[in-house]
């Protein structure tokens, strides 16, 4: 089986980390994705840590 493996481009865990707690401190996504330069991946994974935990 020849699967294509989708890579992604993810910041590291420190600012994912304070991106996740501004986020929960009522900064738009926006707001947090401009200030870090957050990837499309990067708020992804934010939308599905804050919709899943």
């Amino acid at each position: 089986m020849n699967e294509e493996v989708q890579e992604y481009d993810y910041s590291d865990d420190d600012t994912l980390k304070k991106a996740i707690e501004l986020i929960k401190k009522r900064r738009t996504e926006e707001e947090v994705r401009e200030k870090f330069n957050l990837s499309d991946d990067d708020m992804e994974l934010i939308d599905f840590v804050n919709n899943e935990f």
